[in-house]
């Protein structure tokens, strides 16, 4: 090895990462300043340091000094709008942090240059930041979790918004309205990411500006949002609930408690009829063929109900947000009067659980790739979601 390479190596030499908890506590001081020694010993936030950037809309330079810069100006808005000696008002703060801290935690392993344009891009960060959130805040609660989750993939839906037409901006905010918190949190983490971009086309006129647009379209729904709820509601005509949660989560040790004499459709039941039930007990796992006659088993099961106007409750996992609207949208063909509620259904010490309550019928490796193709829900997608920790 050359003199000036073992130099190089060094002075390059990466640190030891540590194994954190996974939340997001030990990230900051009791004034929620942010311990960058502490966490650029964590891998995924390390890797920010050799993540480019576009040099057009990033002259700070690597992800690792952008997020530095986004976190500076988020403190000085939570600080201003929050009392942290509150301790309510400090978890609120602590999840716009959070949020700061890794709403680009996706570039790494998303960002290439692109000779076409000689630049380097990251597209669809926000998408990967999410499910790298979600197993970095595994132990928080499911509801701060996910609340950071969805602002870390919605981050860059304003970035555009002022090229958009007027039904088109609308139609932005109004599915914006409901989601999992109020649009001035994202509207703060859009003015610190943009803030925490040197670039001239960050201008704080215009920011001003788009924000002002925005509040006017969202009017009373910007500061709030839907909130969960903790007791099944008590809906007039049939209920249509949608079970939602990674195998071994406790979705049928719910509906025994909570749902026992409303009718079950269960994709496994089907599954057991399907194969004559020649593997009762265990996971069945059938070909491209064999789930698509199930899927239509399914779909016979809640046309019957709907047209008999049954309360059902679907109990599959319904990670995908495409699959459950698909359920949704049959549930609503037969009658529009259902009201639809999702159940999200998680273990109170997180996948690891499901894996141990499911040992030797599904193999670890099939859960954990359940856990990070979760879509977490939102009310864009039913009338009301129901948070339950088993």
């Amino acid at each position: 090895m050359k003199v000036i390479d073992y130099i190089k190596n060094i002075f390059n030499k990466e640190p030891k990462f540590e194994e954190y908890p996974l939340n997001s506590k030990w990230m900051f001081d009791n004034e929620l300043k942010p311990l960058w020694k502490n966490i650029e010993k964590c891998k995924e936030f390390y890797a920010l340091k050799a993540t480019k950037q576009s040099p057009k809309w990033h002259k700070e330079g690597n992800a690792w000094e952008h997020t530095k810069l986004v976190s500076k100006y988020m403190r000085e808005y939570v600080t201003s709008k929050f009392d942290l000696t509150n301790p309510t008002e400090f978890e609120e703060a602590r999840l716009l942090m959070t949020s700061a801290l890794f709403h680009d935690i996706g570039k790494p392993s998303t960002t290439l240059f692109d000779d076409s344009d000689s630049d380097w891009h990251c597209k669809n960060h926000g998408e990967v930041g999410e499910k790298i959130t979600r197993k970095l805040l595994e132990d928080e609660s499911v509801i701060f979790r996910e609340k950071v989750c969805w602002l870390v993939r919605n981050h860059m839906v304003f970035h555009y918004f002022m090229e958009k037409s007027d039904a088109e901006k609308l139609k932005i905010v109004n599915k914006l309205a409901k989601g999992l918190v109020p649009i001035e949190y994202l509207t703060a983490l859009h003015i610190s990411d943009c803030s925490g971009s040197i670039s001239p086309e960050n201008k704080p006129e215009e920011l001003s500006k788009k924000v002002g647009i925005i509040k006017a379209i969202a009017n009373s729904s910007y500061d709030k949002c839907p909130e969960f709820s903790n007791v099944i509601p008590n809906l007039k005509g049939p209920k249509a609930y949608i079970m939602i949660g990674v195998a071994g989560s406790g979705k049928d040790t719910f509906i025994k408690r909570h749902l026992p004499n409303t009718e079950c459709i269960c994709r496994d039941d089907f599954r057991e009829l399907v194969t004559y039930n020649e593997v009762k007990g265990q996971k069945l796992y059938l070909d491209k063929n064999g789930e698509n006659k199930v899927t239509q088993m399914v779909n016979d099961a809640i046309e019957d109900a709907c047209l008999n106007h049954r309360d059902i409750v679907i109990n599959q996992t319904s990670l995908i947000k495409k699959y459950r609207k698909a359920l949704v949208d049959k549930i609503k063909e037969y009658d529009p009067n259902y009201n639809i509620i999702y159940i999200y259904v998680e273990p109170l010490c997180g996948v690891e659980v499901c894996k141990e309550r499911r040992k030797g019928e599904i193999k670890p490796e099939i859960i954990q790739g359940m856990w990070d193709r979760l879509e977490f829900p939102d009310f864009n997608e039913c009338n009301n979601i129901f948070i339950i920790e088993t």
